[in-house]
């Protein structure tokens, strides 16, 4: 071959790999470039909706503090960590509030959920289990209450943390369970009533250290999440507006496809609450074995909210899909004979019904002051489950759902019915009580 074109070859393999290496490296520089200019865009826009300054707020730097850690059975948990806002102890649990002179005796009561107890945007005494302890603290209730919630757990991930600490024979005397709004979105994104959220991101990390060639993709982000993704989204929703539909979650799209019908919707929420349902009867069992008592709150959400301010009313309108699926959901609560017949059950949605004032800074979580109102509310129940025999039902005078005499034989029918006990082995049981060893009585001790 002619020395000239083994040159002019090399020349031309020179050139594309320039070509091919100015366009890599103009892709970079846009991504960071479009990355840096959306992240601005985004905090001004929040900025603007909630109606606070630019630059780090105390929520900022709550949510900054936070870091996840994997915990078996439920996930994660948080990370060890101490700051002026945020405290997580070395079981990765949040600290909350205790006075001064608490007896170290005192029976635990425990208060867990997803991030609305764990305490979006507020410090550790300001969440709802810190205003807890000030209430009963106040009311000379001796009662020592700890923070078992973490971000983002639906109600089933918060059941299983119960469970391992009953295996571990740390029985609270009162257990709170404060769900609902992470239970909805779950089967809103996953289309999938009962499994927890973002399990597409961690269907995609399995056995993701032995496939190199997925590794790799991985590193490098899905397209529809980067800067320039965003970019030709907008774009496109720019040049065709009046063909963009709601935004339907992937995991639901996987399952359903495009159909939002509200048949469709009130299937699925029904199928929420029905997981509910039984994830209460569940607890509900383990009470009656383990001697501690249930309370349980279906958490208020702007959605249920009857009088709005500006800013929930502009969180409304970001996603009226799940507007639409959370009211399914509400109703279906509404509905529910199980939750009716459940004399620990509380529906919440109507405690901030009257305030005209902004209580939700987004779809469920709320202002501190709210926080404190949420606590008084529950510090009743609380106390007069103290006051009742461990395990036992609430005192006449107490809920207006609780129960005469004949609703709790009829809701200790429904529990073997649901849970398939036969009446033979509800009977050998409730004549030979056999727990597992360590689980007979509350923990006093702490």
């Amino acid at each position: 071959m002619p020395a000239s074109i083994v040159t002019w070859i090399a020349k031309a393999i020179g050139a594309v790999w320039l070509l091919v290496g100015a366009c890599l490296l103009a892709v970079v520089l846009v991504e960071a470039a479009g990355r840096i200019g959306y992240g601005a865009l985004d905090a001004a826009s929040l900025a603007i909706h909630h109606r606070k300054p630019p630059g780090p707020t105390p929520c900022n730097r709550v949510m900054a503090a936070l870091r996840l850690s994997w915990q078996p059975y439920t996930y994660w948990r948080g990370a060890p960590a101490r700051g002026a806002l945020v405290t997580v102890e070395a079981d990765g649990r949040r600290r909350t509030w205790r006075p001064p002179d608490l007896d170290p005796r005192a029976p635990l009561v425990v208060m867990t959920g997803g991030s609305a107890v764990w305490g979006m945007c507020v410090r550790d005494d300001e969440t709802i289990p810190s205003w807890l302890a000030r209430e009963l603290a106040a009311g000379r209730t001796t009662a020592r209450v700890e923070n078992h919630a973490q971000i983002g757990w639906v109600s089933t991930q918060s059941l299983m943390d119960l469970m391992l600490d009953l295996r571990s024979a740390r029985v609270p005397r009162v257990v709170i369970f404060y769900d609902g709004w992470n239970d909805i979105v779950a089967g809103l994104a996953e289309g999938s009533p009962g499994i927890p959220l973002n399990e597409a991101a961690r269907a995609a990390e399995f056995n993701l250290l032995t496939h190199p060639g997925r590794l790799r993709l991985a590193a490098l982000g899905h397209p529809t999440h980067s800067a320039l993704g965003r970019l030709a989204r907008a774009i496109r929703h720019r040049v065709r507006p009046a063909s963009a539909p709601d935004v339907i979650p992937d995991g639901w799209r996987q399952v359903f496809g495009a159909d939002t019908s509200e048949a469709r919707l009130d299937s699925v929420a029904r199928e929420v609450v029905r997981v509910y349902e039984w994830n209460v009867g569940i607890v509900e069992l383990l009470a009656r074995t383990c001697g501690f008592h249930p309370l349980f709150y279906w958490q208020p959400d702007v959605v249920g909210k009857q009088t709005l301010s500006a800013t929930e009313r502009g969180s409304l309108a970001e996603n009226p899909l799940m507007v639409r699926f959370a009211r399914q959901v509400r109703r279906a609560v509404a509905e529910s004979a199980a939750l009716r017949a459940c004399g620990d059950f509380r529906d919440l949605e109507g405690e901030f019904d009257d305030d005209e004032a902004e209580v939700f800074f987004d779809w469920c979580h709320v202002t501190r002051e709210a926080n404190a109102r949420i606590a008084g509310a529950i510090s009743r129940d609380v106390r007069r489950a103290l006051a009742a025999p461990a395990g036992g039902t609430l005192p006449a005078g107490g809920r207006s759902a609780g129960g005469s005499r004949e609703r709790r034989r009829g809701r200790a029918r429904r529990d073997r019915h649901r849970h398939g006990v036969s009446r033979r082995a509800h009977a050998a049981r409730s004549r030979t009580p056999a727990p597992a060893p360590g689980l007979t009585k509350p923990d006093r001790g702490l």
